[in-house]
């Protein structure tokens, strides 16, 4: 599974086996019928979801399709860091889909060391670690997260260059195309075939 989260989901990018292990284990499994609503505009923003098999259209509120996700790629990235209140858009099962979810709270709970003895020395060698390693295992832990927020935040102004931002943003005023790449270029190492997982 960390393997799969890691090689499929552009948003693991940099982000240590270790770290993701832990992001695995607190990923909740969901699946919704045709036509169901996975989010609605204006309902609190609290869950990042993975796509595991089906197809979503990202809606707005005629209807309009703003953008569409696919097996091996992620929506509603930004609820996971409470970094808006409410969703923008509807998010919209075309056929039938199973999706992981990454709440908010359960951010909160691994960043506030809660679960350090379940999630992080799991699997470990060492059997009861002191509790200067298990500091220095939450201050990896809040790193590992620093780097996917800013992971998120890249993406979401990549998705906004391209005119299909999922919070509503513009794309910032850039002068030329190769200041654009640099932003980006987190992504852009990416190999081709994962590129269009981007939108």
């Amino acid at each position: 599974m960390v393997a799969k989260l890691i090689d499929t989901y552009v948003i693991f990018s940099g982000i240590d086996k270790v770290i993701v292990t832990v992001i695995a284990k607190a990923l909740n499994p969901m699946s919704f019928m045709s036509g169901e609503y996975i989010v609605q505009q204006h309902q609190m923003a609290c869950t990042l979801f993975l796509i595991n098999k089906g197809v979503v259209n990202i809606t707005g509120t005629s209807g309009k399709i703003i953008a569409q996700f696919r097996k091996g790629q992620s929506f509603m990235e930004y609820s996971a860091f409470n970094m808006i209140k409410t969703h923008v858009y509807n998010a919209v099962a075309l056929v039938q889909c199973d999706l992981y979810g990454l709440k908010a709270q359960e951010v909160e709970i691994i960043l506030g060391g809660h679960e350090l003895s379940d999630s992080v020395n799991s699997g470990v060698a060492a059997a009861t670690p002191t509790n200067a390693a298990k500091k220095s295992k939450l201050e990896d832990l809040r790193k590992g997260f620093a780097t996917l927020r800013q992971n998120i935040i890249l993406l979401e102004q990549f998705r906004a260059c391209c005119g299909c931002s999922l919070i509503g943003i513009h794309p910032p005023h850039i002068a030329n195309i190769s200041h654009v790449l640099s932003l980006f270029s987190i992504f852009l190492l990416l190999p081709c075939e994962r590129l269009p997982m981007l939108f």
